[in-house]
């Protein structure tokens, strides 16, 4: 056995590990989704409880920076919070290809993530929306003072041009 899981399995490790080493968290959550819409994985538990914390490793940037809300009682599962999170996103794909998690063996997240109706069915359109806009401001500024002459030259021009365009989209 491979890390304790089935000896089929064992391809399955090696691409989740390969994955962990590259991929980013949500990258690799997307991978693990569509394995389970298009593959056979066995044992679906035993490749998401070993590989949860690598599928999860953006989860804490996320709820650190308040692009979502952590729901009420979420301090009850401390040290889980990412789990539970990460369930939950890993859930909204699979609603993309009508399935639930418990089709699969795998648990439900244990808090309700949802905030508002979403304005997309896309999951992933959904949490690009969900930015704080004087926090990407604040992020920008700091950026911006450390770009060179010419670099501020350009960025000038640009903000200058989309602007313009803002105003008469049409440019007429």
């Amino acid at each position: 056995m491979v890390l304790g899981l089935l000896e089929d399995e064992g391809e399955w490790v090696a691409l989740f590990r390969e994955g962990a080493q590259f991929m980013t968290g949500r990258a690799l959550r997307y991978l693990f989704a569509l394995a389970l819409q298009y593959t056979t994985i066995t044992n679906p538990l035993a490749i998401w409880e070993t590989f949860w914390p690598c599928m999860c490793d953006d989860i804490p940037h996320i709820l650190a920076s308040g692009r979502v809300p952590v729901p009420r009682g979420a301090e009850e599962i401390a040290g889980r919070i990412d789990l539970d999170y990460g369930l939950y996103l890993l859930q909204q794909y699979r609603k993309e290809f009508g399935k639930i998690l418990e089709e699969y063996g795998l648990p439900e997240p244990l808090r309700s993530w949802v905030v508002q109706q979403p304005t997309s069915n896309n999951p992933m359109i959904e949490e690009e929306l969900a930015y704080d806009p004087k926090q990407e401001e604040g992020v920008c500024n700091t950026m911006r003072i450390q770009l060179n002459p010419e670099q501020e030259n350009c960025f000038k021009e640009i903000v200058n041009i989309v602007e313009k365009y803002e105003q008469n989209p049409g440019g007429n």
